[in-house]
C-alpha cells in the first residue's frame, strides 16, 4: 500500500526493501504481481527517482546481475567508466565468470570480452581480458617457493631493469587469487625497500597502475576504500557509492565500515550523513541497519 493512492510512502518502501534478503524480495515481487497484476519494480521506478530509486531497484538483483548490469552501463553510450570495469572484474572468482559473461550477453546483445577489448586499450585492456578468462590459480594453500620466485620475476620486470616488462606483472597478478597477491605484496616488501604496491606506483601510471594495485588488496579492503574515496574531497561519486551499497550485503557493509574506521579514522554513517541527503540517505542508512 506504500504506492497506492495519492503520493508514495517512501519510508515503508525503505523499511521493507532494505530489511529483506534478495530472495525474499523476489518472492514479494511475485506476490505483488499475482495480487495486483503489475510489476513491482516498474511501480517503484514510476514512483521514485534518482539515486534513491537506483538503490531500491538494485536490491532485487542478485550480486552477479548487479555486476553484469554495471558492466553494460559502464560501456554504454559515449565514454567508458573504466573504474567500474575494475570494480566488476578484479575480485570475480573463476566460477562466476561464465555466468557474468552470459548475463552480460543477454542484457547487451554483445560478447563481454569483445566489448571490453573495443572500449579499452594497452596494458589495461590486457589485464581486464586476462581477468575475463577465469583461469586464476585459486588454490588456498600458498607455496612460499612460488612466492619467492614471483617476487624475483616482478623485481626483474620492474625495478631491476631499465623500462618495465608490463606483461610479467599482468601475468602474475591477474592469474592469482587475492590472498596470493597480498602475500606477494608483503614478501616483496620484506625483501626490498618497499612493498609491491609502491613498486607498481613507480613503474606504472593511470588505469594500469590502479588495477594492478587493486589486485594486491583483499576484497573488503578494496570495497572499504571505494566507499571512503567516493565521499572524500569535493563532491560525491554517487555512481560508485550506489554500486557498492547495492552490491554488498549488510554484514559486508558493516565489515567495510569497520575497515574505514580502522584505515581512515572515519565513521561510514557519519560520511553518508555528510555527503548525501533525503530518501537516498535514508535508504543507505537502512541498508546498514542504522536508524533512519
Amino acid at each position: 500500500m506504500a504506492m497506492h493512492g495519492v503520493g508514495t510512502d517512501e519510508r515503508v518502501l525503505i523499511h521493507v526493501i532494505a530489511n529483506r534478503s534478495r530472495e525474499q524480495l523476489l518472492q514479494i515481487a511475485a506476490a505483488f504481481q499475482a495480487r495486483f497484476g503489475r510489476h513491482l519494480r516498474s511501480e517503484i521506478k514510476s514512483e521514485t527517482s534518482g539515486n534513491f530509486r537506483k538503490l531500491l531497484v538494485k536490491r532485487f538483483d542478485p550480486p552477479i546481475v548487479v555486476k553484469a548490469k554495471a558492466l553494460h552501463a559502464s560501456m554504454k553510450g559515449a565514454g567508458t567508466n573504466e573504474e567500474r570495469l575494475m570494480d566488476c572484474l578484479v575480485f570475480t572468482p573463476n566460477c562466476e565468470i561464465p555466468a557474468l559473461r552470459a548475463i552480460y550477453q543477454q542484457k547487451s546483445g554483445r560478447d563481454m570480452v569483445s566489448r571490453i577489448s573495443s572500449e579499452t586499450s594497452g596494458h589495461f585492456k590486457q589485464a581486464l581480458v586476462d581477468l575475463c578468462d577465469g583461469n586464476r590459480d585459486e588454490n588456498p594453500v600458498i607455496n612460499p617457493a612460488q612466492i619467492a620466485n614471483d617476487v624475483k620475476a616482478l623485481y626483474k620486470a620492474g625495478e631491476g631493469k631499465i623500462g618495465t616488462d608490463e606483461k610479467t606483472f599482468i601475468k602474475v597478478l591477474c592469474n592469482h587469487a587475492p590472498w596470493y597477491n597480498q602475500a606477494l605484496n608483503q614478501t616483496y616488501g620484506s625483501t626490498h625497500k618497499h612493498d609491491l604496491r609502491t613498486a607498481i606506483g613507480k613503474e606504472f601510471s593511470f588505469n594500469t597502475k590502479t588495477i594492478l594495485q587493486g589486485l594486491l588488496k583483499l576484497p573488503y579492503d578494496y570495497w572499504a576504500d571505494r566507499l571512503f574515496f567516493s565521499m572524500k574531497g569535493a563532491g560525491t561519486d554517487d555512481r560508485t557509492l550506489v554500486f557498492v551499497m547495492s552490491y554488498l550485503e549488510r554484514h559486508e557493509l558493516h565489515y567495510c565500515a569497520a575497515l574505514i574506521k580502522q584505515r581512515h579514522g572515519k565513521d561510514l554513517i557519519g560520511l553518508l550523513r555528510g555527503d548525501i541527503s533525503g530518501h537516498y540517505l535514508l535508504m543507505a542508512l537502512a541498508l546498514l541497519g542504522a536508524p533512519f
